[in-house]
């Protein structure tokens, strides 16, 4: 006989756990905005100027809009929703909402993948679980597009699985093409939705017990993958994914592989340990199914292991939704093994029981306690908060104050940051967003300009700067050369210096007021640079 207060013990700590998971993700979530180095200032401005002008011609849609460098290069803004959801909520509730917003969509994104690893081997395990996976799931911390994909993946994938297990008619799946009509004008994962749909319908074809599923789920595929040409560049936009990541001709950290960026040797990430742990967990845990039961693993669950590790291993853009996806997979798997050795179904743990308690909470406390230390520099290297870095204004309130103008040299980092604060005022040189830039347009002008002063005055003449805007944390050889080079050049004069950027202005007579009331002297710079 079911005890009805045991019932609702068990609810009540299913809660507390989920809060202590949630207070366990936020740790990594609230960590102030620097919006010198994020996209956040560009999705921003993208959502309130397709507002003011909302047309599928809109030129912000289509060209490189933001930049004088090459302002007709076409380019998908395939993320341009995002950017209006964003705004409409920035506008609404300023960056405090905003960060909030997201960190709310954080938390919906992963309780969707908890949930059903819970279905499988019950709280405790999944707790578990979860506190290992966390700090990978939050690899990727800053305000972006990609969160509403990592919250429709966990709808998918939640609706797919529960329709498999007839827990939910197949009428429920229809809910995925209109969810993939806003996911593919959201971010560039959209693609994912028809790759889930696709296979579940691999497994649905080759499981007898469950091949019933498949024509119905074949229509489905269907009318998700038509969803996808919803969009305003049409059959274009739904082939973005296959041509996005081509060379840019300007190597991104977030598109490496673990091992390329650990041969680097000047990248520090404690994610490079965790995520060959849980690759190393999740590969156990099939070894033990295999052993337990084979014929009970969902070759679902194995494409989808396979797909997702792979992801991980290729990219570290990848890793959170590789840490999302381990928690089902991981936990199916240990529930075919918990049933080879006639636990109870679920692994339901009783949590009356001082033994279990005790276990899980040990567990849970050394989880925690390795992994702060291991992620000790993630955690202290910016503070906790919600909204904006202190003083992450000051140096677009100085040049704008100021009335100082352009043409502006920027670097890559903080193009976004300028298009927020200084368009339609000020165009780019460059922005973060590689697509966006033809590959001579690095390989030829921007990393040259850097490393070749004869290059630097070349441009000087062809574009005639008037100012230098750079985020001075840029990390690339070429960019701390420049500056190095720069502070040197009799031509140019430091104006301003913060934690985040340090803009100098031409020494021409326009310039002279603000140089002789603001010049910082060279050797200001002898222990900085």
């Amino acid at each position: 006989m079911i005890n009805i207060e045991d019932l609702k013990n068990k609810k009540l700590i299913g809660v507390l756990v989920l809060l202590a998971l949630f207070c366990w993700y936020g740790v990594f979530l609230c960590r102030q905005i620097d919006l010198t180095t994020a996209d956040l200032g560009r999705h921003l401005k993208n959502g309130e100027l397709i507002l003011k002008n909302f047309s599928f011609d809109n030129p912000i849609l289509k060209t490189n809009f933001y930049s004088y460098t090459e302002p007709d290069y076409s380019v998908i803004n395939h993320h341009w929703l995002s950017g209006v959801v964003f705004f409409l909520v920035f506008k609404a509730v300023d960056f405090v909402g905003l960060h909030l917003f997201f960190i709310v969509l954080s938390f919906l994104a992963f309780w969707l993948f908890y949930r059903l690893a819970q279905k499988q081997i019950g709280i405790g395990l999944a707790a578990i679980l979860s506190l290992l996976a966390i700090p990978l799931i939050s690899e990727r911390v800053e305000i972006r597009p990609e969160v509403f994909s990592y919250v429709l993946a966990g709808l998918f994938l939640n609706l797919l699985w529960e329709n498999r297990e007839n827990r939910l008619g197949w009428k429920s799946l229809l809910w995925l093409p209109l969810l993939e009509i806003f996911w593919v004008n959201s971010h560039v994962y959209f693609f994912l939705g028809p790759v889930l749909i696709g296979v579940f319908l691999a497994d649905f074809l080759f499981s007898k017990a469950r091949r019933k599923f498949f024509w119905k789920t074949s229509l489905i595929f269907a009318l998700t993958c038509l969803a996808t040409l919803i969009n305003p560049f049409g059959f274009q936009g739904s082939l973005t994914p296959l041509n996005i990541f081509n060379n840019y001709g300007y190597r991104l950290v977030e598109n490496q592989s673990v091992w390329f960026l650990e041969k680097l040797g000047f990248i520090n990430n404690p994610n490079f340990l965790l995520v060959k742990i849980c690759l190393g967990i999740l590969l156990l845990s099939f070894i033990g199914a295999i052993k337990a039961n084979w014929r009970q693993i969902s070759l679902t669950n194995v494409f989808m292991a396979l797909g997702f590790g792979a992801a991980a291993v290729l990219a570290l853009r990848n890793f959170t939704v590789f840490g999302l996806f381990f928690l089902p997979i991981t936990a199916a798997n240990l529930r075919i093994y918990a049933e080879k050795l006639k636990l109870p179904p679920k692994i339901e743990l009783d949590f009356f029981s001082l033994p279990n308690k005790s276990l899980l909470a040990v567990s849970g406390i050394a989880i925690v306690i390795f992994l702060s230390i291991t992620h000790q520099s993630r955690l202290l290297t910016r503070p906790l908060g919600l909204s904006l870095l202190k003083g992450n204004q000051g140096p677009a309130e100085f040049f704008i104050s100021h009335n100082l103008a352009g043409p502006v040299f920027n670097n890559y980092d903080i193009g976004g940051y300028l298009i927020y604060y200084l368009f339609p005022k000020e165009k780019v040189f460059v922005d973060n967003r590689p697509e966006a830039y033809s590959v001579d347009f690095f390989q030829k002008q921007y990393i040259p300009v850097q490393e070749s002063r004869e290059k630097w005055q070349e441009i000087q003449a062809k574009y005639g700067f008037n100012a230098v805007f750079f985020a001075w944390h840029d990390a690339t050889p070429w960019g701390q050369q420049f500056l190095v080079q720069l502070i040197k050049d009799l031509d140019w004069a430091p104006v301003y210096v913060d934690n985040f950027a340090i803009i100098f202005l031409k020494r021409v007579e326009k310039n002279q007021d603000i140089i002789s009331q603001h010049e910082i002297p060279q050797s200001y710079f002898k222990t900085n640079l």
